[in-house]
């Protein structure tokens, strides 16, 4: 090994025995994928292709992205001008969560989850924790 990158050094036959010592040690490459792949069964997972259920006669779903939610309203609204200047509609809502005032900012309603994912996209694009929220009416 030694040879290859520094040839001057071999003239020293110390260093000459040094170098066959190593590359007498080093192990022999073997590659174990080929065999590995030829017996390994690998099972699909049918359930991720399967149909979605069709609804009820006059049930309808719902979809809303919540963008984030704050404790203080004022930055509630401020995202909330940010998302509208980018044409997506959105709503506020408050809640009370263990004696705290929530704001939520979220996304939609949207009556397809297509719409609902594109707009995830665009708000996680934007660095906020977009979530996926799922109303049946």
């Amino acid at each position: 090994m030694i040879a290859a990158y520094a040839p001057e050094f071999l003239r020293n036959t110390e260093l000459a025995g040094i170098a066959e010592d190593i590359s007498e040690r080093a192990p022999a490459v073997q590659f174990e994928f080929p065999e590995r792949l030829r017996n390994t069964q690998i099972e699909g997972d049918p359930t991720s292709y399967s149909v979605p259920k069709p609804m009820a006669p006059g049930e309808e779903v719902i979809y809303r992205v919540q963008a984030a939610s704050f404790r203080d309203a004022d930055d509630a609204q401020q995202l909330r001008a940010i998302l509208l200047l980018q044409n997506l509609p959105v709503e506020l809502s408050s809640s009370n969560v263990k004696g705290q005032l929530w704001h939520r900012v979220v996304v939609g309603p949207f009556t397809r989850k297509l719409d609902a994912e594109r707009a995830r996209t665009r708000l996680r694009e934007q660095d906020l924790p977009a979530i996926l929220m799922r109303d049946k009416s």
